[in-house]
């Protein structure tokens, strides 16, 4: 059984080198402890297998944001 499901959210997608940037609509993310499992459409995970369950209409999930200096432009 995992520990959380977040259910029916918007998840924002940034690629490695910022190359893209996409918003999944309708969206369920899996987590178990601190991590997270999968992201996947919604419907497909039952709710009732989960010890936690989010319902997340309207939101949008997105990863951490990290500040990083600006190159030096001369």
């Amino acid at each position: 059984m995992s520990d959380l499901l977040i259910q029916n959210c918007q998840v924002l997608y940034i690629a490695a080198d910022s190359s893209e940037v996409k918003i999944f609509p309708n969206q369920d993310i899996l987590v178990r402890g601190n991590k997270i499992e999968a992201i996947q459409a919604t419907g497909i995970a039952n709710a009732s297998h989960f010890h936690r369950h989010l319902i997340a209409n309207g939101m949008l999930a997105m990863p951490g944001l990290i500040n990083r200096p600006l190159a030096k432009v001369s």
